[in-house]
């Protein structure tokens, strides 16, 4: 275990104790199993293969750390006294590692020497308009051509100018009627003008009513515009800042060897899990640990990492079989009390009873055939 590690929790599983079965408490709990059954316990005298399966659960979360440096810039007025100050190297300003490895953090500094804050040359933040040069208001032509008209057709008498004068012809619509004709207004004539114009040939514009002015669009008659060097804020602070990002990397363990289902199931329901939590910046479970050799391919040191939280527990299964009873399979589990002893059939048995099934539901088969 690295020197700057610390171990948190170690459960009882740990360098050969509860949980870890020796071969003669296997043997013993095999023994009683046979006597529950009232079977002889001879066989125990005969060679016996035992292989132990190692379940490891867990996660390790490593901390990451990130070191960064930002120019930044802030219009108006900003309150910087309460951030860290770091000096020319971000890399020497010293974090505490925190007890909570799961939350991310985002720590915020400023660089030493680093702040300026000037004014703008604007004053107030504000500008003078340039698309109304900051009067405000731009200018417009009172009166359009008429769009009925166009101004060719405004009155059939005077043709606009007032002093009346007849037309060879009253002009009509292409469906052959007469244009709907209204008194002109400049030379007094019935039924001669434009409806729309009513013999001026131009209307009043609608933007500006006719005053020749209209509202500019940029500062809505203000004069001034905000100014874009600050940002309307008449003052500028600029900083260096340091940002020292934390974040939690998360690796989940689970180790679990080729056990059949009913095995898993009982060591997970009744087994006498282990349980080991150590933190460092380099942490390990150490060599002697019963789980050192299977945790070895999850440890190496990710970049940026500070430090790490290990969090496991594991639990050791032990297989046995008989020389003397080569159909069976027994399957030690530690509990918190006697260790349990699962029995099941070899892979040999679990087959032949498959071939037999087959083989009966074959016979059935061809029986019902014959039959019917």
């Amino acid at each position: 275990m690295s020197g700057d590690a610390t171990v948190f929790g170690s459960g009882p599983g740990e360098k050969g104790a509860a949980s870890v079965l020796t071969d003669a408490e296997v043997l013993a709990a095999v023994r009683r199993e046979l006597l529950n059954r009232r079977e002889s316990t001879d066989a125990l005298d005969d060679p016996a293969d035992t292989t132990r399966h190692l379940l490891v659960e867990g996660s390790i979360v490593r901390l990451v750390e990130t070191r960064r440096e930002a120019r930044q810039v802030h219009y108006g007025s900003i309150d910087l006294a309460r951030r860290p100050v770091y000096g020319a190297d971000l890399q020497d300003y010293a974090v505490p590692v925190p007890e909570d490895l799961s939350t991310p953090t985002t720590l915020k500094l400023v660089r030493r020497g680093s702040v300026s804050e000037q004014s703008c040359d604007c004053g107030n933040g504000r500008v003078g308009c340039k698309r109304c040069e900051g009067t405000g208001d731009l200018h417009c032509e009172p009166w359009r051509p008429c769009g009925d008209c166009r101004g060719l057709d405004c009155c059939l008498r005077c043709d606009g100018t007032g002093k009346q004068k007849r037309r060879p012809q009253v002009r009509t619509e292409p469906g052959g009627e007469a244009t709907e004709r209204v008194t002109c207004k400049q030379c007094g004539s019935p039924g001669s003008a434009c409806p729309t114009c009513r013999g001026r040939g131009k209307v009043r514009c609608t933007r500006c009513d006719g005053t020749g002015a209209r509202e500019c669009t940029d500062c809505h008659r203000a004069g001034t515009v905000v100014h874009d060097h600050c940002k309307g804020k008449a003052r500028i602070v600029t900083w260096t800042e340091g940002i020292i990002a934390r974040r939690p990397d998360v690796a989940p363990i689970k180790i679990t060897p080729a056990l059949p289902y009913p095995a898993r199931q009982q060591a997970q329901e009744h087994g006498d899990w282990a349980r080991t939590q150590v933190t460092g910046r380099r942490a390990t479970v150490g060599k002697d640990s019963v789980i050192a050799e299977v945790l070895e391919p999850y440890l190496g040191l990710r970049k940026g990492e500070i430090t790490r939280r290990i969090s496991v527990r594991h639990l050791s299964v032990v297989r046995l079989t008989l020389t003397a009873h080569p159909h069976r399979v027994y399957y030690v589990i530690p509990t918190p009390g006697a260790p349990r002893v699962l029995v099941l059939p070899s892979k040999r048995r679990t087959w032949q009873g498959v071939a037999l099934l087959v083989a009966g539901l074959a016979v059935l088969a061809l029986a019902a055939r014959f039959f019917a």
